[in-house]
């Protein structure tokens, strides 16, 4: 529940056939790859938003701007 029906039903609005412009979302999580979610997130965060919980280890910093970076970089215009 929570925010991502308003979510959706934002999104249908806006995307409504009167709608001549053009939006893209992309959705993501990005958690510390050792942190312990509770048990049915990951499913559950996929049912609303269609996009998996990603796992990274926050404290090589570096490496973690990559991938956060690359993901943005691959799902947006």
């Amino acid at each position: 529940k929570g925010m991502a029906p308003a979510l959706h039903q934002l999104y249908k609005e806006l995307m409504g056939p009167w709608n001549k412009d053009e939006i893209s979302t992309a959705d993501a999580i990005f958690v510390q790859r050792d942190l312990k979610l509770v048990q049915g997130f990951m499913p559950h965060f996929f049912r609303l938003f269609r996009t998996t919980v990603k796992q990274v280890d926050f404290s090589e910093t570096e490496r973690a701007r990559f991938i956060v970076n690359d993901w943005v970089k691959r799902h947006t215009k």
